[in-house]
Parts: C-alpha cells; sequence; structure tokens
C-alpha cells in the first residue's frame, strides 16, 4: 500500500518497522513502549506522530514479512478474552495524550474510534454474542466518556479522511451508522458465533 502524502497518512500504519526515528528526538519526549499485550506499538507512535511536524512519507513499498502463527496477533486478538488488556491500552494512550495537550485532535479523536470498531470485528468475530456485547459496551462508554462528540467527527464519512483506503472508511461509516440507528446489537448478534 503506498500512502498518500496527507495527514491521515500518519496514523494509518502503527508499526514502529514501517517508520525511522531520531533517537535523540524519543528520548527527549521520553517515547517508549507500553508494558501490555495489545497495542504497546500504538501507544508509541501515537505519541511519535502528534508531538512533531517533521514527518515525512517516502515512496518506497517494501519489506520482508514473517508470518508467525503463535503470535499475539495472530492468535490471542482471534477472540475476545479478558486476557487482552484493551482497556488498560486505551486508557494509558488517552492519559499520555491528553498530559501532552494533544488528546482533542480530530485525527486523535477518529484514531480512537476507528481502533475501537477495528478491535471489535476483528476480536469479536470468534466471540459469543455476549462476549461481543459486553466488550462493545464497555468500550463505548469509554469513547463516549473520553470523547462526547465522537459520532460528529467529520472523518467518520465514506469521504474521509483523506488517504484512508476505502475498505477502513467503509468499515467504520458503517458501523457507526448503525450504532446511531441502534441497530448495532442486530448487527452484532449476526456477526458473532452461535
Amino acid at each position: 500500500m503506498r500512502l498518500q502524502d496527507v495527514e491521515w497518512s500518519k496514523y494509518m500504519i502503527m508499526a514502529p518497522w514501517a517508520k525511522i526515528y531520531r533517537k535523540n528526538f524519543l528520548v527527549e519526549h521520553e517515547i517508549e513502549f507500553l508494558d501490555n499485550n495489545i497495542g504497546e506499538d500504538v501507544y508509541f507512535n501515537l505519541q511519535a506522530i502528534n508531538l512533531t511536524n517533521k514527518i515525512l512519507i517516502l515512496d518506497y513499498c517494501g519489506y520482508n514479512w514473517f508470518y508467525n502463527e503463535l503470535s499475539v496477533s495472530n492468535s490471542l486478538q482471534k477472540n475476545i478474552k479478558n486476557e487482552l488488556n484493551v482497556m488498560f491500552l486505551l486508557n494509558s494512550c488517552y492519559d499520555k495524550l491528553k498530559g501532552i495537550s494533544i488528546s482533542n485532535k480530530k485525527e486523535v479523536e477518529f484514531y480512537f474510534t476507528r481502533y475501537v470498531v477495528w478491535y471489535l470485528l476483528f476480536a469479536g468475530r470468534k466471540s459469543s454474542y455476549a462476549e461481543i456485547c459486553s466488550e462493545f459496551e464497555k468500550i463505548f462508554i469509554w469513547l463516549e466518556e473520553k470523547f462526547p462528540n465522537f459520532q460528529k467527527n467529520k472523518n467518520i464519512s465514506m469521504l474521509l479522511p483523506k488517504g484512508e483506503t476505502l475498505k477502513n472508511r467503509l468499515v467504520v461509516y458503517v458501523f457507526m451508522y448503525l450504532y446511531k440507528l441502534s441497530l448495532i446489537r442486530i448487527f452484532l448478534k449476526f456477526y458473532a458465533i452461535k
């Protein structure tokens, strides 16, 4: 995937291996990984990308990928379990960003919205209806508390954010539209395993 040179592109790939950092920048801002079993890269990069305006997107696409079937991404995250500390991740990211006065950016708000939608869909695909609804309740209460106007974010759109893939825009838009119409539980009933 080639990234466009737009603001949202900074948020699209949170993997640290897809970026080059200046060591003195990381040390100066005390940017470190979160000790958690999910999203440690999100915690790291949400800080890094929001503490500077000196980010360049290189027109290069290529790397060697090692697919590990036993990694957390390919095992633990395939269903909703108490082992995944997603609330710890969300709270840690939010608190850190609020502490450096960048939790109110529209891109940050949309990133959290997009993240929780994808988390619920990815982790929920092999979960029971009760499990996915419980996780949905918990996460969306958190989202409403931290970002009271998240449903009005202009990036929840079929056309925005600029640079995002059509698939990601569509998934987030439809999920949030169902949420707005109070139809999300019906969707989750069909989405969850029996």
